[in-house]
Formats: structure tokens, C-alpha cells, sequence
């Protein structure tokens, strides 16, 4: 039979029990980020070549027509951008200014993608970037919703 006391208890230890998820649910992270053992380039990938094609400090123009994506490689490695904005506008990157702009629209971007001057309110997306064993770099493709952190790949 379920007394009023029994009912409390039951009550009492939910709360406790909602109350203890609230405050441990903080300590566990987001999402796992560990690297997978061996990586299989499939069809939301393209293979942008080995790294040693590819300057450090500049910004690589040869995959924007195809696949949709700046590759930049930095001294801390490689990370490629989407060459369409959140709007759906198309980029250009202006060497002697150093910064891409948004074709239809007054939008500047920094290198790095960050929204810097006009209406856009959105940076530019990341691409995710692998690299295999023998140094060929595999880019996912703009289209595709593969994205990654804001940390380039290392070389």
C-alpha cells in the first residue's frame, strides 16, 4: 500500500536525483574528440594533393570552383574555409588586401574567416582537413555538412 510517507520518499529521492545530474551533467564533456585509427576517404571527401604543393602563409585558389573551399596553410598547419557565405553569396580573395570579400555584397572576411566589415553577421564555415600517413591532404567537400574545430590541422 503507498502511504504518504512511502510517496515522499519516492519524491524526495527524484529531486535528489534531478538535483545530482543537474551539477554532475557539467563535468562530462560535449562530445568525444579522439582521432580515429585510421581514416577512409569516402565520397564527402576530395583529395587535395600532398602538403609540400601548398606555401605556407597563402591562400590556395585551386579547389574553389570545383569543390567550393579555400585551402590555407599557416605555420601551424592547414584548415580550409567554405567559399560561400551563410547567405549563400560567393567569395573572392583579394591578395594584395588579404582578405576575402563577398561577391554580391559589401562583406569582408578576415584569412581566417572571421566576419570583419558589412551586413553579414556569420563567418566563413570551416571545412574539416585530414591528413594521411603519406601527407596527402583529404578536404571535405562544400556541400556537405563536414565540418571541424577552428584548430588547423598540424603539419
Amino acid at each position: 500500500m503507498l502511504t504518504r510517507r512511502k510517496t515522499l520518499a519516492w519524491f524526495t529521492g527524484a529531486v535528489m536525483t534531478g538535483i545530482a545530474v543537474w551539477f554532475i551533467r557539467p563535468l562530462s564533456p560535449v562530445g568525444v574528440f579522439s582521432r580515429l585509427p585510421s581514416f577512409k576517404p569516402d565520397d564527402i571527401f576530395f583529395d587535395a594533393g600532398k602538403t609540400e604543393h601548398y606555401k605556407i602563409g597563402k591562400v590556395d585558389r585551386r579547389w574553389k570552383n570545383k569543390y567550393g573551399v579555400w585551402l590555407i596553410r599557416t605555420l601551424d598547419g592547414f584548415y580550409a574555409l567554405s567559399a560561400k557565405t551563410a547567405s549563400g553569396g560567393d567569395t573572392e580573395w583579394d591578395e594584395n588586401l588579404k582578405y576575402f570579400r563577398e561577391v554580391s555584397r559589401p562583406n569582408y572576411f578576415y584569412r581566417s574567416g572571421v566576419h570583419f566589415k558589412g551586413t553579414e553577421k556569420a563567418s566563413l564555415l570551416r571545412v574539416a582537413v585530414r591528413q594521411t600517413e603519406d601527407g596527402r591532404l583529404w578536404v571535405g567537400r562544400e556541400n556537405r555538412n563536414v565540418l571541424t574545430t577552428h584548430t588547423p590541422l598540424p603539419v
